[in-house]
């Protein structure tokens, strides 16, 4: 059976202004709801701002009336902290036409000063500016703020925090509608849908409606099935019909709501042992796309999925010492690497059952004596300084001092767009952040922060104010020092060569302080590479003893670790955070013919295996 949608376009005129494509114009779909307190029924429905305008004072305004027909927003001391409401254009788009744009229904005996915000994906907005005045139907031009042909599926409202208050139970901006005078239509609904292929609920779903709701509009087919383009988009980073998640088994289709109140959407996958991508709806994630599968998928499935203790996920699932790990709204799961189970933890850090036992392979986390392995999380002290991604676009250069941060962010597509400095304190896990925009980019706006340090490599805010748009920060480099630097007498030094001396097969190496180090510069890292490939190719082609053999193939992992048949981590060494996370810093230390006679393995000696510090150094002062 194959459903088809239609729309049918007629213009509307309110108020003397003329909406071409009619009901289409306004906002269909709440993204996010976030009231001030003081807020109270019936003026907390979201829902009332959807559809063109229907205020009538008449009614609304009688004393002792119980019926709303608008949502109230609330007194917000900093913009967007509270007092934000978050709509999406499902059906239609906004784009820059010329006049006005926008138009914004601020209702009731008062009218609230608003500030308003556009997107393209939800996640990066745009601030047009503060509305206001005594006029309930308020125009926007859009046109100083947006790039040509630029299409707009969001809008967000905050209270401006002017310091005008009004009164309970429906104090700060009334919003009755949301509509667009620069509007295309988009008729997604002209294709096919197959409802042949909706697989029937399981615990984490309700019933799919024969509409299938879309993550983002621009829905697009993956495999025969539909995906809203959040989901898409998602799916595509990650390597689409290739990667490890391989091709949905489902449509998208509406998660059950989370003891949170989030709610979303979500498409399960059968690549593996099956995975899930969730896009959150609402709440502080909302927009935003995250990945679930193998074992922490099975688990999570079988407690419940989205309607489990655990709620939404809110990260993708990532690397931890001695296995791996993925966040949701109430706590995580952890994968142990050595023993293949995974188990549920509450945020407290208390383990719940149940656990599940993951069908990959078995690793193991012996080495040999050259190199020792982590196979267990170990408490350390956090060292934030490096270089960071964040799920904003951006890149965030972060130094900490003791319990002092500092960053300063832009962004890596277009730098001169927006950039911004903050500094904070870190007191345990939690970040606070002072933060603004400086006038490299092109906004101009300033708020406050709170992250939590999930690992050493992963941060994820937890507050946001100022409409700041990064959510998840993932640790990139411990540093971006360029290939020379100068000298504390003011010459460059170039290629930075750290003076040795040889007895045997053991170099021992003292470094002049004024000179960078060689795992520091790209050219000292290109040596450790070189190393690396001519290292591993001589113990691949050596006809060693028994067990070496049937390990082959031989190679070194992302944290430098040995890597074979039966030998590996999936986890960073304990020393690595003592490295500043850096894999050729920890290789200078730990490949190192360890006495006279050479290697402890005779393999490695067989094969001719050179010490890294001697084959660096000689690489190094050579140019190669």
């Amino acid at each position: 059976m194959f459903l088809f949608l239609s729309l049918a376009i007629e213009a509307m005129d309110i108020g003397g202004v003329d909406f071409p494509n009619g009901e289409i114009s306004f906002a269909d779909r709440v993204i996010g709801y976030n009231p001030c307190s003081g807020v109270e029924a019936p003026y907390n429905d979201p829902k009332k701002a959807l559809g063109p305008p229907d205020y009538d004072a008449n009614i609304e305004e009688k004393p002792g009336a119980t019926v709303a027909f608008d949502v109230t927003l609330g007194n917000a001391k900093e913009t967007c902290e509270c007092g934000s409401l978050v709509l999406e254009f499902v059906d239609n788009a906004l784009v820059d036409v010329p006049g006005n744009d926008l138009y914004i229904f601020e209702v009731g005996p008062s009218v609230e000063a608003t500030e308003v915000f556009i997107s393209t994906d939800g996640q990066e907005w745009i601030d047009l500016g503060r509305i206001e005045g005594s006029d309930t139907m308020r125009g926007i031009d859009i046109n100083e703020k947006v790039s040509p042909g630029q299409e707009f599926h969001f809008v967000k409202l905050c209270d401006y925090p002017d310091g005008e208050t009004s009164p309970s139970p429906a104090p700060g901006p009334d919003i009755d509608a949301v509509g667009a005078i620069g509007t295309i239509a988009v008729l997604s609904g002209s294709e096919a849908i197959n409802d042949s292929t909706i697989s029937s609920p399981g615990p984490d779903q309700v019933e799919p409606t024969t509409t299938i709701p879309s993550s983002a509009p621009g829905g697009q087919s993956a495999c025969g099935f539909n995906l809203g383009s959040g989901i898409f988009q998602k799916w595509t980073q990650m390597g689409g019909q290739g990667s490890f998640l391989g091709c949905p088994t489902t449509n998208e289709m509406e998660a059950r709501t989370s003891q949170n109140g989030t709610t979303g959407l979500y498409t399960e996958f059968g690549g593996g042992d099956g995975g899930y991508i969730i896009w959150h709806g609402n709440g502080p994630s909302y927009g935003k796309s995250f990945e679930v599968h193998g074992c922490i998928y099975k688990l999570y499935k079988s407690m419940g999925g989205t309607t489990s203790w655990l709620g939404f996920p809110i990260s993708d699932e990532y690397d931890v010492a001695g296995g791996r790990r993925s966040d949701f709204e109430n706590g995580y799961i952890l994968w142990d690497g050595q023993t293949r189970v995974c188990q549920a933890y509450s945020n407290a850090g208390k383990p719940q059952t149940p656990t599940v036992i993951a069908s990959q392979p078995p690793t193991s986390t012996t080495s040999p004596a050259t190199q020792p392995s982590s196979t267990t999380s170990q408490p350390e002290e956090l060292d934030l300084t490096g270089v960071w991604s964040c799920d904003d676009g951006g890149t965030y250069y972060i130094r900490q001092l003791g319990n002092t941060i500092w960053w300063f962010g832009e962004s890596s597509v277009n730098p001169g767009r927006w950039s911004n400095a903050a500094k904070g304190t870190i007191i345990r896990n939690e970040i606070s952040l002072d933060w603004s925009d400086v006038p490299k980019g092109c906004n101009l706006v300033s708020g406050v922060l709170a992250l939590n340090v999930l690992s050493k490599d992963k941060l994820t805010a937890t507050k946001k104010t100022g409409g700041f748009g990064g959510s998840t920060w993932t640790r990139t480099a411990s540093t971006a020092c360029p290939d020379s630097m100068p000298t504390s007498n003011g010459s460059m030094t170039s290629d930075l060569i750290p003076t040795t001396t040889s007895s045997s097969s053991t170099t021992i190496t003292s470094l002049n302080q004024n000179t960078l180090n060689p795992w520091d510069t790209p050219h000292g890292q290109a040596c450790f590479e070189s190393w690396i490939r001519e290292s591993m190719s001589r113990m691949n082609a050596y006809n060693g003893d028994e067990e070496f053999n049937a390990r082959k193939p031989w190679s070194i992992n992302k944290y430098g670790l040995l890597q074979a048949k039966g030998i590996g981590s999936v986890g960073a060494p304990e020393d690595f955070h003592d490295h500043n996370y850096n894999r050729y810093w920890w290789i200078w230390d730990h490949y190192n013919a360890p006495s006279s006679t050479g290697w402890e393995d005779n393999n490695w000696n067989g094969a001719q295996v050179p010490p890294i510090r001697e084959y660096v150094n000689k690489c190094i002062s050579q140019g190669g």
